[in-house]
């Protein structure tokens, strides 16, 4: 049995990821006895409280499997929170459990800078006021993308970070993801920006190129009126802006879906 780890930014990242799997005929896994060892040791059993906060909605992780391959999506809630997050769910772990984990992706938005820029990025903030070292893993070694728990000699799970949008240059998932809206509903897109351009400036200070709050007000909008009352990462998950054809028809789509088939097909 393979075991893949993948540890995203937010609900987008979980949603399109999602999607690709059903499309390589993956299948949601929706309950606990159905996934194996190591994976089950990240099911959370408890109501999961973060201090006093009830906001739970994306603690949950997400699982899938195809034959004797399964996958756990994990939702950092935040670029910031990446490093933190796959060290807390690495800690359920024992050393002969983590053994059985096949590969560990981070997938994040490069926003403005390159991979490399974006790299040394993350790595600085999930490391900021604590030296060198987050519990078993050191800094040099996550910026070389290598997971090696210290305190066991020769030993490292198979690490890696992917760049959005095409895991090199600058960019977010967001713009990937108005591409493939723009190939299926390319009249409602163009209207929806239109009416934007209508909107009053003072709602729309705080969008910038700094953060992609413009682009995730098109897509909401776009999402609104083609299912009213659903959320946007189950619109994305279920609508037919991901399938073979938009993948085909978007270069950077279409390596992120040849990414992360190819790692799962490696045996």
């Amino acid at each position: 049995m393979s075991h893949y780890l993948f540890v995203v930014e937010g609900i987008h990242d979980v949603a399109i990821i999602s999607k690709i799997l059903m499309l390589m005929e993956f299948k949601e896994v929706d309950r606990d006895d159905q996934i194996l060892k190591p994976m089950d040791k990240l099911i959370i059993r408890n109501f999961p409280f973060y201090k006093n906060s009830l906001n739970v909605f994306n603690k949950i992780p997400t699982f899938y499997k195809k034959e004797d391959t399964q996958v756990c999506i994990i939702n950092a809630a935040g670029e910031t929170k990446l490093l933190k997050v796959l060290n807390s769910v690495l800690k359920k772990l024992e050393f002969n459990e983590m053994e059985l984990i096949d590969k560990v992706v981070v997938f994040c938005d490069g926003d403005l800078k390159d991979k490399e820029e974006k790299i040394v990025d993350i790595v600085e903030r999930g490391f900021e006021g604590k030296k060198n070292k987050i519990d078993r893993f050191s800094r040099e070694e996550i910026l070389n993308q290598t997971l090696k728990i210290i305190e066991v000699e020769d030993f490292t799970i198979p690490f890696e970070f992917y760049v959005f949008p095409n895991n090199k240059d600058s960019g977010r998932l967001e713009n990937i993801l108005l591409e493939t809206i723009n190939q299926v509903d390319s009249e409602l897109l163009y209207n929806v920006e239109e009416f934007l351009k209508n909107i009053p400036n003072e709602y729309k200070q705080e969008w910038s190129v700094e953060n992609s709050k413009y682009e995730k007000t098109k897509i909401a909008c776009v999402g609104s009126v083609l299912n009213p009352g659903v959320a946007n990462g189950v619109h994305i998950r279920d609508s037919h802006w991901i399938s073979k054809e938009t993948i085909n028809n978007s270069q950077a789509l279409k390596l992120i879906y040849d990414y992360i088939d190819n790692i799962l097909t490696q045996k």
